[in-house]
């Protein structure tokens, strides 16, 4: 039990953030189940999410214009094929496939629906940007610093790639298929690699 316990509060952590309420709101699986009761957390979680991702005012239009074609299955959404998919393909998927009449609002549902599940990658990042923006620098130009910690993560980067000798395919953006399989590991995972 006191195993149980730890997992139960870690994951507690994690499951009540913004991004995570709005995962779940953008997830058609989740959103579209009759068992499915949307709470105010939820809503909350998905309207902050919406105003940090929205990134002009224009973009906040539509998303707030296409929200309800969402809700409402109008459209594509609500086609036999979209609605036997919501079940059968990945939610990035989904959105690619029947999401076109929202543009933006499948933009935005696709980048926080492809967002990798464990926190273990964002971890190293939090302590690059803690140690960096300290009270000594906080006047830094905030492109500097960016900068920095751009430059950081790729010399990071560059060491787990040399370490693992030359084994790991290097990821570029541009080139991966949304509608594809998600990527799976070639090697069991190592945890003191880590």
């Amino acid at each position: 039990m006191p195993i149980w316990e730890i997992v139960d509060r870690r994951w507690k952590l994690q499951l009540h953030s913004p991004l995570q309420a709005a995962a779940a709101f953008l997830n058609p699986s989740i959103f579209y189940n009759p068992n499915f009761k949307i709470d105010l957390r939820m809503r909350n979680g998905f309207q902050d999410t919406m105003i940090k991702m929205a990134t002009t005012n224009q973009d906040k239009i539509e998303i707030t214009k296409e929200h309800p074609i969402y809700i409402n299955a109008q459209g594509a959404l609500g086609t036999e094929f979209a609605i036997m998919g919501r079940t059968l393909n990945s939610p990035g998927d989904w959105w690619a496939g029947y999401g076109y009449e929202i543009p933006t609002l499948q933009r935005v549902a696709i980048k926080i629906l492809s967002q990798p599940c464990s926190s273990h990658w964002c971890r190293w990042n939090w302590s690059t940007f803690e140690s960096v923006h300290t009270k000594k620098r906080n006047r830094a130009e905030l492109e500097k610093f960016n900068d920095l910690l751009f430059a950081h993560c790729n010399l990071w980067l560059q060491a787990i790639t040399q370490s693992h000798d030359g084994k790991c395919k290097p990821v570029i953006y541009d080139e991966i298929d949304v509608s594809s399989e998600w990527p799976t590991e070639m090697e069991p995972f190592d945890p003191s690699l880590g």
